[in-house]
C-alpha cells in the first residue's frame, strides 16, 4: 500500500482516541482489581497494541501490524513489572540518554531529556521511599520501551542492524513526543496540586499518585500525538517504480482488409469484350477474301 500522509484526520485523532481508549479500558479493570501493576499492564498494553496498527500505517505496510499487535500487548505487560523497580528505570533512561546523545548533534536533545527523566524518576523513589511515586512514574520508561518494543518488529532489513534502526526510530519518536507532552503534564501536575491542596489532607504517597496521574492523562494524549506524527513525517518508504513493458520485435503491419461485399442478392454477368483486330488479322482477311474470289 502507498504510505499516507499525517493528517488531523483521520491519523492524528487516532493518535489522540488511542490513548484514551487505553484509559478507559484501563479504568474498567481497576473496578476489576485495585492493584496499580494490573491497571498499568492492562493501559501499556492496549496502548501498545493499538499504536502498532499507527505505526505500520505509518510506514505503509499494513502487514506488519500482525506481528507488531501481539508484540505490543507482551511489551506492555513486560515494561510495566520491569520498571516497578527505581533502579531498573533510573538505569534505562541514563542509557536511553547516552546512546541517542551519540548518535548525532540531531538526537542530543532527546538524550538530555532522557536524562533528566531519569533524574525525575531518581527523585521521585527517594521521595515516596521507593513506593509509589516510582510506581507511578514507571510509565515514563514504558511508553519509550513499548514504542521501541513495536518500531523493532517493522525493519527494512530483517537483520540485527535493521531490527535495531527500527527500535531506534520508535525510541526517538516517543521521546520527542514525551517533550511535546511534557508541558502539558507540567501544567496540569500544578493545577491537580492546587486542587488536591484546597480539599481535605490526604496521605503524602496517595497525593503524590493521583496528582500525577491526573497530569499524565493529558500529557500523554499530547505525547502519543506528536509521537505518531514522528513516525508518519520521519520515515519515508522508497516506492521503486515500475517497469515499462519491454518493447517486442518490430512487427510488419498487416495487410488492408477488403470491405465486405454488401448486396449478397446481386447477380454477376460477363460483361461482352470488345474484338481487337490486329494488322496481320486484317491481311489475313484480304488473302482469303482474293482466294474465294479467284475460285
Amino acid at each position: 500500500m502507498k504510505q499516507p500522509q499525517f493528517t488531523l484526520w483521520p491519523w492524528g485523532t487516532l493518535a489522540v482516541a488511542v490513548p484514551a481508549m487505553a484509559l478507559v479500558t484501563a479504568f474498567i479493570a481497576a473496578q476489576q482489581s485495585q492493584q496499580l501493576e494490573d491497571v498499568f499492564t492492562v493501559f501499556f498494553g492496549v496502548l501498545a497494541a493499538a499504536n502498532a496498527y499507527l505505526f505500520a500505517m505509518g510506514i505503509g505496510d499494513f502487514g506488519r501490524s500482525i506481528i507488531a499487535i501481539p508484540c505490543g500487548a507482551v511489551a506492555g505487560f513486560l515494561a510495566v513489572r520491569i520498571f516497578a523497580y527505581a533502579p531498573v528505570s533510573v538505569l534505562f533512561l541514563l542509557l536511553v540518554g547516552f546512546y541517542m546523545a551519540r548518535l548525532g548533534p540531531g538526537k542530543i536533545a532527546l538524550g538530555c531529556f532522557a536524562g533528566f527523566l531519569a533524574l525525575l524518576t531518581l527523585a521521585a523513589a527517594t521521595g515516596s521511599g521507593g513506593g509509589g511515586g516510582a510506581a507511578v512514574l514507571c510509565g515514563l520508561c514504558a511508553y519509550p520501551f513499548t514504542c521501541a518494543c513495536v518500531a523493532a518488529t517493522m525493519p527494512l532489513e530483517n537483520t540485527s542492524e535493521g531490527v535495531a534502526a527500527a527500535a531506534t526510530v520508535g525510541l526517538s519518536a516517543a521521546l520527542r513526543g514525551m517533550m511535546f507532552g511534557w508541558p502539558a503534564f507540567a501544567v496540569c501536575a500544578v493545577l491537580a496540586s492546587a486542587v488536591r491542596s484546597s480539599g481535605p489532607p490526604a496521605p503524602a504517597g496517595q497525593n503524590m499518585d493521583n496528582g500525577i496521574l491526573v497530569a499524565g492523562v493529558p500529557g500523554l494524549l499530547v505525547a502519543n500525538y506528536f509521537c505518531i506524527k514522528q513516525v508518519f513525517t520521519g520515515i519515508h518508504r522508497v516506492e521503486v517504480p515500475e517497469k515499462p513493458p519491454e518493447a517486442g520485435p518490430p512487427q510488419e503491419p498487416a495487410p488492408p482488409k477488403e470491405a465486405p461485399y454488401t448486396n449478397p442478392g446481386a447477380v454477376w454477368l460477363p460483361l461482352p469484350q470488345p474484338k481487337i483486330k490486329l494488322p496481320e488479322d486484317e491481311a489475313g482477311e484480304e488473302h482469303q477474301a482474293e482466294d474465294n474470289s479467284n475460285a
